[in-house]
This record gives C-alpha cells, structure tokens and sequence, in this order.
C-alpha cells in the first residue's frame, strides 16, 4: 500500500521530467533539468515598453518629484546613506536640495540639515552644506556658458 501511494506521489514528476527532454550524460543532473521555460508576454507587450506596463509619466515632472519625495507613504521614512552614514529621509533630502533654509528646518522639526558623521568625513571642509537653489543653478549656468 506505501508502495502504491509513493509511486502515484512519483510518477507525475517522473513523467515530467520524461517530457523535458532530460537525458543521461549529466543533463538529469541539471539545475535545469525538468524547468519551465517562461514566458512574459507577446511582441504587443514588449513593443508596448515600460509605459505600456506602469503608464505615462506625469508630464509635471516637478510636482511629481515633489510629491513622490514629500507625500507618499515612505516620504518620512528614515535611512542610513551607505557611503556617509546619513540619516536622513526623502523629505528631508527634498527640502535640503529645493529651499535649504532655517524656516524650513523649523517646520521639519529638526535643529539642523543631516550631515556625514566625524567617522565617514572627519574634514568638515569636505561635508556637505545647503546651499541655496538658486545659487546651484546661477553657478551652473556660468559653467555652461
């Protein structure tokens, strides 16, 4: 009776593998062997692109930026930079880039903008530090002149 109920857990795998094409010579051996190839969609799929699977972006690409770094569930979200050691959130690094000032510091609640930490860059001198819009973009227009 174990027999029979071994062999009938068995067989349809067996069967499977029969099919696949396994052979002696080190294919049964296969990580392979036995797999099922897959299959992500026709030629409509792939010409569709990746906006044929996600959509079009949003065409307002700065209201976009600020609401996927500001308001969506994860904007408030700590993490740690792996390089420097940064604690800080996509909020936060949102307002350091767009309006790094001492009102919006206050308004995050924080005493002062996430910085690299003595360990990672004892150099002070080499540490970020908010610098306005503004002066980012005046400095990279005289570059591209």
């Amino acid at each position: 009776r174990g027999g029979e109920l071994l062999a009938a857990l068995l067989f349809p795998a067996l069967q499977k593998l029969a099919a696949s094409g396994a052979q002696g010579g080190g294919n049964a051996d296969s990580k392979f062997a036995g797999a099922v190839e897959l299959s992500y969609g026709g030629l409509d799929v792939f010409f569709g692109g990746l906006e044929g699977q996600v959509g079009a972006p949003d065409p307002k690409v700065y209201s976009a930026m600020e609401a996927e770094h500001t308001k969506k569930a994860d904007a408030k979200l700590k993490f740690v930079t792996g390089n420097y050691g940064v604690t800080t959130s996509s909020e936060i690094e949102w307002w350091f880039v767009i309006d790094p000032t001492r009102e919006r510091l206050a308004r995050l609640r924080l005493e002062q903008w996430p910085a690299e930490g003595d360990s990672k860059l004892p150099e002070r001198r080499h540490r970020r530090r908010p610098v306005p819009l503004a002066k980012v973009e005046e400095e990279r227009d005289r570059v591209n002149e």
